[in-house]
């Protein structure tokens, strides 16, 4: 049995049920949109440090209402990337994942003459 929530969403008892148990608060988004910008240029103009940026959305372990804002807007990021983990249609976002080096981070091809190595050393 399936039920049709307000947004559209079915919801049953499919394998993905679990995955599914919160929903993204949208209002707590848009409320602090102007803030969440802000903290963003900040952070990519180095005018703050993310230090000082994780320090500030949490509050004696509670999360200020601006933390929690970006904690919303993370589930969107977290579900789009779950929902394309379980695609049964498309593996291709799986593929990719696959073929990134551990740990996520491209590492640059060494390049022998960029290392002062004439040729004779970069054949041994």
């Amino acid at each position: 049995m399936t039920a049709v929530s307000k947004q559209g969403c079915q919801r049953g008892d499919g394998v993905l049920e679990p995955l599914a148990r919160n929903r993204v608060n949208l209002k707590k988004i848009e409320t602090w949109w102007p803030g969440m910008l802000r903290v963003a240029g900040s952070l990519v103009t180095n005018q703050v440090r993310a230090y000082d940026l994780l320090r500030m959305f949490g509050r004696e372990s509670h999360p200020t209402p601006l933390g929690q804002a970006f904690a919303e807007y993370g589930r969107i990021a977290k579900t789009e990337h779950l929902m394309r983990m379980v695609d049964p249609v498309d593996d291709t976002y799986r593929w990719q994942m696959n073929r990134q080096p551990a740990g996520g981070a491209l590492r640059p091809l060494r390049d022998p003459d960029a290392a002062g190595l004439d040729d004779d050393d970069a054949e041994n």
